[in-house]
């Protein structure tokens, strides 16, 4: 196993959401394929990954600021 190229067992359908997308759109997409993960892309390029933890704590820091 730890000689296998990782290519031969990686996901070869990748779920990306774009840089523009709002919100509601990534939560959607990440519930609806059961990721808790995805890349972000801006044009052609891989600019960051978003994750279910970075949302939750996005929405914590908006009920702090209340």
């Amino acid at each position: 196993m730890l000689t296998k190229n990782v290519l031969s067992i990686a996901e070869k359908r990748v779920i990306t959401v774009n840089a523009t997308d709002d919100l509601g759109e990534v939560c959607y997409k990440l519930a609806e394929n059961g990721l808790k993960k995805a890349p972000v892309i801006q044009g052609e390029n891989m600019i960051g990954i978003i994750n279910a933890s970075n949302i939750i704590k996005y929405a914590v820091s908006l009920i702090d600021r209340k």
